[in-house]
C-alpha cells in the first residue's frame, strides 16, 4: 500500500505508545488512533478523505487508493476511473 509518514513522528509514535492496544496491528490502524502520549496530530476528515480512498468514506479524487476495487461499488469506481483512467489498468481480471 501507499504511505506518507514523517519519520521523526512515526518514531516518537512507537517510543510514546508501547502499550498502544494496536502496537500488534497493521500499522495504518496503529497510526490511525494515536494514544494520549503522543503529540501526533491527525488531520481533518474532510482533508483525510481527499487523501486517499479504500473502505471508508469515498471521494472521487483522492491524491491515492488502496484496492478499491474490493471495497467500493461499481458506481463509485466508475468515478474513480473518471478521475484517474490508470486505475482501470490495475483491476484485476474478470
Amino acid at each position: 500500500g501507499f504511505s506518507l509518514r514523517r519519520r521523526s513522528k512515526v518514531l516518537e509514535l512507537i517510543q510514546a505508545c508501547p502499550e498502544h492496544p494496536f502496537i500488534t496491528w497493521n500499522e495504518d490502524i496503529f497510526y490511525s488512533y494515536p494514544c494520549k502520549n503522543s503529540t501526533l496530530a491527525l488531520p481533518p476528515e474532510p482533508l483525510a478523505r481527499a487523501f486517499s480512498v479504500e473502505t471508508g468514506l469515498f471521494y472521487a479524487r483522492p491524491f491515492g487508493v488502496h484496492k478499491p476495487w474490493a471495497y467500493r461499488s461499481p458506481e463509485e469506481m466508475a468515478q474513480l476511473i473518471a478521475a484517474c483512467p490508470e486505475l482501470a489498468l490495475m483491476l484485476p481480471p474478470i
